[in-house]
């Protein structure tokens, strides 16, 4: 008799659940959760280097800038499908009260 289990896919609200007390950066894609590598110094010079460029021409607007350290909370209804790319190098977004990001 075979002991292999099924598959189980962790659900989106599970995954967003762990990443807020996980020590190390996980992805998310399709149900299957993947711990990822740290980045290179060439890589991260890069992403901190247009983060700084967006930084400064987005200053005095509603946009602010993140890095990828940010998890941004996205609408429910678009939550599967952006949890595929939820850790970017660079990200803005359009924020009204800092209570949006808790």
């Amino acid at each position: 008799m075979s002991t292999v289990s099924r598959f189980q896919p962790v659900s989106a609200q599970d995954y967003l659940l762990g990443e807020r007390t996980a020590r190390h950066k996980h992805e998310y894609v399709d149900g299957v959760v993947y711990a990822m590598a740290g980045g290179i110094v060439q890589h991260s010079r890069i992403a901190s280097n247009i983060t700084g460029s967006l930084y400064s021409q987005l200053r005095g607007h509603k946009c602010q800038v993140f890095n990828s350290d940010a998890v941004i909370p996205l609408p429910e209804i678009q939550c599967e499908l952006a949890l595929k790319e939820l850790y970017q190098n660079v990200e803005f977004a359009a924020v009204i009260r800092d209570e949006e990001l808790q």
